[in-house]
């Protein structure tokens, strides 16, 4: 439903052209390749917020696991709250100033930014429920970032995220198993892998004609 409502919205500005002639087939694929090329380059201004993440995420799960294994401190749980709660004000200021600059956001952006906003404070919501009933929250993050990921890669059809979201997806499933300590190397293989590094690619996208 979503992806039918960006697509209304983007081909609104050929409607000229629509209400002369009904468009043939080659021309409705042309009109979908183009809505996704948009979409996509689009996207590339909030892989901002993807590459940001995906650098504190797993320094915060390296540095837990530095401060378990070599310095047996026992806050070794603060990297998280500092990380990330300081990159997320950074990218809401980062998004408000683009914001600004730019003027009216377009219905993608839109929903783009707020996919990812509203998954920043689902992962407080995570972080906090867990931290309340005593569980791990490691296989949960996973899971939530598959979602996120997942979804974002199958809109814009775009490999590196769709893929990353099945890595994140087999990886919340393996966390099970895994002790503790491994599953903070787990997170952050998998952040690197199907986070970091498909941000870094959708950066590198060409702006479409």
């Amino acid at each position: 439903v979503i992806f039918t409502l960006l697509f209304v919205n983007n081909t609104k500005l050929n409607i000229m052209e629509l209400q002369d002639k009904p468009p043939s087939a080659q021309e409705s694929l042309q009109l979908i390749e183009k809505f996704i090329a948009n979409t996509r380059f689009n996207m590339r201004k909030f892989a901002f917020s993807i590459i940001l993440f995906g650098i504190l995420i797993p320094v915060a799960a390296l540095l837990q696991y530095f401060l378990i294994v070599f310095v047996k401190y026992e806050l070794s749980w603060l990297p998280w709250p500092i990380l990330m709660t300081g990159g997320f004000i950074f990218t809401m200021f980062h998004y408000a100033r683009l914001s600004k600059n730019e003027g009216i956001d377009t219905l993608q952006g839109l929903f783009f930014r707020s996919l990812f906003v509203w998954g920043g404070l689902s992962y407080f919501l995570l972080a906090f429920l867990c931290g309340a009933l005593q569980i791990n929250p490691v296989c949960f993050m996973l899971a939530l970032t598959s979602l996120l990921i997942g979804v974002s890669g199958l809109a814009l059809r775009y490999p590196p995220l769709l893929w990353g979201g099945v890595l994140f997806f087999i990886a919340a499933i393996v966390c099970v198993y895994l002790t503790p300590l491994n599953q903070l190397l787990l997170m952050a293989f998998c952040v690197i892998s199907g986070y970091l590094i498909p941000g870094i690619l959708l950066t590198r996208q060409k702006e479409a004609s």
